[in-house]
């Protein structure tokens, strides 16, 4: 079985100036000076990391909030990433908020950063406040103006639904906004009630439209904006889509640096510690999960590259597990004849595949895990 090159780099950081009610990542209000900390134990975790710089190509900064650090800690952060002379970086993403990236972060990003992710959720003001965010549609509009003046072009924007009094409507107001501003990439995420997140702690209930919802943002990203659902979650006009998630979507290895993040590099992934105190003590606790056996990688792989809307490379399986796919999974390929297609040796799902996806998946594990017991 071929082990991959670590293709990227994540980097938490985990600080917000408020906490999204829906949230259940790792992340904690904003402090100056236990930032200053944290970026003490961050920088130390990476130096006492060997990494294989020969293939990586994307760096992704998460949150959290990166944009809530200050300008002298942001521009800490990104110096110290550079010096680490990643030379083959093709992708360097980084998450923003509008309302905490001002025009000279943004002028401080664009010598680092090709691409930003813009947590918007909706412009709707009644939205905003429910899931409690703090910016408004003028805040969204001038960042946008501002990453381009500066040129960050590659601008995605993050898109939900599912809250009960998001009607249609605003649903299309929040889609009609992001024609206006020709973003090329949207993540859609429909609302899951976290534990340990306000809406779980409030009981929260998700729209009883929300098949419809999901329906309208398809159609339209779609048919009238013409992007291409390449994801589960993601949609993009072609040559925007993401390269660092798509390495997670492959199942390609991959280092995560920072607070409760993770990685997966030779033949385990690993977790740090969710414990902001334990983290800047340099106490990262990683625990490390490892794969027994090629079914267990195989496994993994389903679960991530089915994710993949926009085809399915089937000669990534053959090599990689030495199989072939077709005739190891012959029987979930017959059992969900409506819901996949193979072509060119490429598996792509129809319309009910995608409504269907974890049923497809599972009949798929199952054949793995009778494999795995022979």
């Amino acid at each position: 079985m071929m082990i991959n090159y670590i293709k990227g780099i994540y980097i938490h950081i985990p600080f917000c100036h408020s906490i999204c009610h829906y949230c259940d990542f790792p992340r904690v209000y904003y402090n100056e000076e236990q930032a200053d900390k944290y970026l003490d134990s961050l920088e130390y975790e990476i130096n006492s990391t060997i990494i294989d710089k020969s293939e990586i190509e994307t760096i992704y900064i998460g949150g959290g909030t990166p944009s809530a650090l200050n300008y002298n800690q942001l521009e800490r952060l990104l110096k110290f990433i550079e010096s680490l002379n990643l030379d083959k970086i093709v992708e360097y993403s980084i998450e923003l908020n509008p309302e905490s990236c001002d025009e000279n972060k943004i002028k401080l990003l664009a010598k680092y950063v090709n691409r930003v992710s813009l947590g918007v959720q909706s412009f709707d003001e009644g939205i905003i406040y429910e899931i409690g965010r703090k910016h408004n549609k003028e805040e969204v509009v001038n960042c946008v103006q501002n990453l381009r003046k500066y040129g960050i072009n590659n601008i995605s924007i993050d898109l939900m639904y599912g809250f009960n009094i998001q009607s249609l409507d605003i649903l299309k107001n929040d889609l009609k906004i992001i024609k206006e501003l020709s973003i090329k990439h949207v993540s859609v995420y429909s609302l899951i009630i976290e534990k340990g997140s306000v809406f779980y702690n409030n009981k929260y209930e998700i729209s009883n439209i929300e098949y419809e919802q999901n329906l309208l943002i398809n159609d339209y990203l779609i048919n009238e904006l013409g992007f291409i659902h390449y994801e589960v979650s993601n949609y993009a006009v072609d040559g925007y889509q993401s390269m660092h998630n798509m390495m997670y979507w492959h199942n390609d290895r991959y280092y995560g640096f920072g607070l409760g993040a993770g990685g997966f590099i030779k033949d385990y992934r690993y977790y740090n510690t969710k414990s902001i105190t334990n983290y800047i003590n340099n106490q990262f606790n990683q625990v490390k999960e490892y794969y027994q056996c090629k079914e267990d990688y195989l496994i993994d792989q389903i679960f991530t590259s089915f994710r993949i809307f926009s085809g399915i490379d089937l000669n990534v399986f053959n090599k990689n597990y030495n199989i072939n796919f077709i005739e190891y999974f012959n029987e979930a390929i017959v059992n969900n004849y409506d819901k996949i297609c193979i072509e060119d040796n490429k598996l792509f799902f129809t319309k009910k595949g995608e409504d269907y996806l974890n049923e497809v998946i599972i009949d798929f594990i199952d054949i793995v895990e009778r494999m795995k017991e022979k």
